[in-house]
């Protein structure tokens, strides 16, 4: 009776143990948002997560183990909610349609990815490299679709799509009391005109010849 007593016991503490180990560094990326990173202390991420100082060192020696388990919780939580860049890297499919597939995710989780980017996991050299390669091969795409833009106007394009589809916007939008789904599709609505605008004019963020003729000609009613 013993033996099985154990057997179901020692399953059931690694559950709590996990679920206590992701409250305290849920409560670590909710306090990020709020705080830099060098004035968080063990005592407040214990009083935000609900338990014990104790407990926060039983589970994270120091400060740095602590930090070192954002990321692989983040990437815990936004799993299956974010196009891998396999799914970006590896696609011809619009632009446009992508961001309405991920744009969802990234509203949904820009506390999150605040926190990881708060605490400089998200600003190591892989993932400069990674933000990099999505954008040459945003550039790629956007410089097959429109092909009357050369490579200087494709990249400035590229880089503009990409910021209107940032976890960075997606948050102040949704902070605002928008709703994720209407997030998603207003930015993907923005990049859309932007795009059309520039595959129109041959050229990025500059009036075109009519537009800037018409303004002149309002100007001087």
């Amino acid at each position: 009776m013993n033996e099985v007593a154990r057997t179901y016991d020692s399953p059931l503490r690694e559950e709590q143990a996990l679920a206590t180990r992701a409250r305290i560094v849920g409560a670590l990326c909710d306090l990020l948002v709020e705080e830099r990173p060098s004035r968080i202390s063990i005592s407040a991420v214990a009083r935000r997560a609900g338990v014990s100082v104790r407990s926060v060192y039983n589970h994270f020696p120091t400060k740095d183990d602590l930090f070192d388990a954002i990321e692989p919780y983040v990437r815990h939580e936004v799993r299956g909610q974010l196009l891998s860049d396999a799914e970006i890297l590896g696609t011809d499919a619009d632009i446009v349609e992508l961001m309405r597939r991920e744009l969802p995710g990234l509203a949904r989780n820009a506390q999150l990815l605040t926190a990881l980017v708060r605490a400089g996991i998200d600003d190591d050299e892989r993932s400069k490299a990674r933000r990099l390669e999505r954008l040459d091969h945003l550039t790629a795409a956007l410089s097959r679709q429109i092909p009357q833009l050369d490579t200087v106007e494709c990249g400035r394009l590229a880089t503009l799509v990409a910021g209107i589809g940032s976890w960075a916007t997606a948050q102040t939008m949704t902070q605002a009391g928008l709703e994720v789904d209407e997030v998603a599709g207003l930015l993907a609505w923005t990049a859309q005109l932007v795009i059309e605008r520039a595959a129109r004019d041959g050229r990025v963020g500059h009036p075109s010849t009519s537009g800037g003729k018409q303004m002149e000609r309002e100007g001087t009613q």
